[in-house]
């Protein structure tokens, strides 16, 4: 008798050992369950019947660079208002190099990028009773692969807003983060 919901019978599949491993694989690089990974294939197969030539981005180049801006614009739109900025940096020598800080930095920070990128300025610019705290939770972070630490930053026009860094570590010595202004996000004590 067919069901009348949506649901369907559960179906049983024998895999092998090689097969197992790499469902289970992409299960865990995904953070989906390996039910979710088997489904999103069967789908990708169903699509791929029904539609069987499936183009790229279509139109002209114009029209795929302005879908693109669009879509860039937008991004920048939403770190702009929640205050956030990128930034990747590289560890050598035991010396933070900042190679990107992104565009949105300098009309939150009123820096320019070349001195948000170099670290002793940037380090310069920490509350002097947070300095401290912020260099030895970033060596702990690196030992750790993440760290996040709020400290106090003082702007170019001379105001100290509290500040949120997160940031991971990559292949050992690149640092992938965000920096973001939370000063309005704390509640007054």
């Amino acid at each position: 008798m067919p069901r009348k919901d949506n649901l369907t019978a559960q179906v049983s599949v024998l895999l092998n050992e090689t097969e197992r491993k790499i469902l289970s694989q992409q299960s865990f690089d995904e953070n989906r369950s390996i039910s979710q990974i088997a489904r999103l294939a069967i789908q990708k197969h169903l699509d791929g019947h029904e539609h069987l030539i499936k183009p790229g981005i279509n139109g002209s180049i114009e029209e795929i660079f302005t879908t693109l801006g669009r879509q860039l614009s937008k991004s920048m739109d939403i770190l702009g208002n929640l205050r956030l900025m990128l930034f990747e940096s590289t560890i050598k020598g035991g010396h933070y190099l900042g190679s990107y800080v992104s565009d949105n930095a300098i009309e939150i920070t009123g820096y320019n990028k070349e001195d948000l990128l170099d670290s002793d300025f940037f380090k310069s610019r920490i509350h002097p009773q947070d300095r401290k705290r912020f260099i030895t939770e970033s060596k702990l972070g690196i030992q750790r692969g993440t760290c996040e630490v709020n400290f106090r930053f003082k702007m170019q026009n001379g105001t100290h807003e509290m500040t949120r860094i997160y940031f991971s570590l990559k292949d050992g010595n690149h640092i992938f983060g965000t920096w973001q202004i939370i000063s309005e996000l704390i509640s007054p004590e």
